[in-house]
Protein backbone atom coordinates (compact mmCIF):
# COMPACT_ATOMS: atom_id res chain seq x y z
CA UNK A 1 0.00 0.00 0.00
CA UNK A 2 1.33 3.42 -0.99
CA UNK A 3 0.94 6.10 1.71
CA UNK A 4 -0.99 9.23 0.80
CA UNK A 5 1.18 12.31 0.36
CA UNK A 6 -1.32 14.69 1.99
CA UNK A 7 -0.83 13.39 5.56
CA UNK A 8 2.94 13.35 5.01
CA UNK A 9 3.01 17.00 3.88
CA UNK A 10 0.68 17.92 6.74
CA UNK A 11 2.96 16.21 9.26
CA UNK A 12 6.01 17.95 7.77
CA UNK A 13 4.08 21.24 7.84
CA UNK A 14 4.97 21.75 4.18
CA UNK A 15 1.93 23.88 3.41
CA UNK A 16 3.12 24.98 -0.01
CA UNK A 17 3.33 21.35 -1.17
CA UNK A 18 0.12 20.49 0.65
CA UNK A 19 -1.65 23.20 -1.34
CA UNK A 20 -0.25 21.69 -4.55
CA UNK A 21 -1.45 18.25 -3.41
CA UNK A 22 -5.01 19.53 -3.08
CA UNK A 23 -4.84 21.07 -6.56
CA UNK A 24 -3.63 17.76 -7.98
CA UNK A 25 -6.39 15.92 -6.15
CA UNK A 26 -8.93 18.34 -7.62
CA UNK A 27 -7.62 17.69 -11.13
CA UNK A 28 -8.10 13.96 -10.62
CA UNK A 29 -11.70 14.47 -9.50
CA UNK A 30 -12.34 16.68 -12.53
CA UNK A 31 -11.22 13.83 -14.79
CA UNK A 32 -13.74 11.57 -13.04
CA UNK A 33 -16.51 14.17 -13.44
CA UNK A 34 -16.75 14.70 -9.65
CA UNK A 35 -16.93 18.49 -9.90
CA UNK A 36 -18.27 19.16 -6.39
CA UNK A 37 -15.42 17.26 -4.77
CA UNK A 38 -12.89 18.96 -7.06
CA UNK A 39 -14.30 22.36 -6.15
CA UNK A 40 -13.86 21.56 -2.45
CA UNK A 41 -10.24 20.57 -3.02
CA UNK A 42 -9.54 23.81 -4.87
CA UNK A 43 -11.22 25.82 -2.10
CA UNK A 44 -9.06 24.02 0.45
CA UNK A 45 -5.94 24.89 -1.58
CA UNK A 46 -7.01 28.55 -1.64
CA UNK A 47 -7.44 28.58 2.14
CA UNK A 48 -3.98 27.05 2.55
CA UNK A 49 -2.48 29.71 0.27
CA UNK A 50 -4.19 32.34 2.42
CA UNK A 51 -2.75 30.78 5.57
CA UNK A 52 0.80 31.00 4.23
CA UNK A 53 0.14 34.47 2.82
CA UNK A 54 1.11 33.47 -0.71
CA UNK A 55 -1.57 34.98 -2.93
CA UNK A 56 0.22 34.28 -6.20
CA UNK A 57 -0.27 30.51 -5.95
CA UNK A 58 -4.03 30.91 -5.60
CA UNK A 59 -4.28 31.62 -9.33
CA UNK A 60 -3.91 27.88 -10.12
CA UNK A 61 -6.86 27.07 -7.90
CA UNK A 62 -9.00 29.87 -9.32
CA UNK A 63 -8.30 28.69 -12.86
CA UNK A 64 -9.23 25.18 -11.74
CA UNK A 65 -12.57 26.41 -10.40
CA UNK A 66 -13.09 28.31 -13.67
CA UNK A 67 -12.43 25.03 -15.50
CA UNK A 68 -14.99 23.19 -13.35
CA UNK A 69 -17.68 25.71 -14.24
CA UNK A 70 -16.78 25.54 -17.92
CA UNK A 71 -16.68 21.74 -18.10
CA UNK A 72 -19.93 21.34 -16.18
CA UNK A 73 -21.76 23.81 -18.42
CA UNK A 74 -22.17 26.48 -15.73
CA UNK A 75 -21.27 29.27 -18.13
CA UNK A 76 -22.80 32.07 -16.08
CA UNK A 77 -20.63 31.15 -13.09
CA UNK A 78 -17.71 30.78 -15.49
CA UNK A 79 -18.16 34.38 -16.66
CA UNK A 80 -18.39 35.68 -13.09
CA UNK A 81 -15.28 33.72 -12.06
CA UNK A 82 -13.41 35.13 -15.07
CA UNK A 83 -14.21 38.69 -14.00
CA UNK A 84 -12.96 37.99 -10.47
CA UNK A 85 -9.56 36.87 -11.79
Amino acid sequence: MVPSIIPIDRKLRDFYELRADYNTLAELFIRKGEYDIADGSYEHAIRLADSIRFDLVKIDSYFGIFNIYFMSGQYRKCAVQGRLL
